[in-house]
């Protein structure tokens, strides 16, 4: 742990970043199979 460099990105910081990544991305995802499937209703349910 002591070859870290000062202000670098820790296992930590890391992970959490990744899982934003990943919940983010997936709200995006789910938004557009939600518009597939609502067709031109899809204005109307957001």
């Amino acid at each position: 742990m002591e070859n870290y460099k000062k202000n670098s990105l820790t296992l930590t910081s890391a992970v959490a970043l990744g899982t934003a990544v990943m919940i983010g991305a997936g709200i995006f995802a789910l938004l557009g199979q939600v518009a597939e499937l609502a067709g031109t209703f899809f204005p109307l349910l957001l």
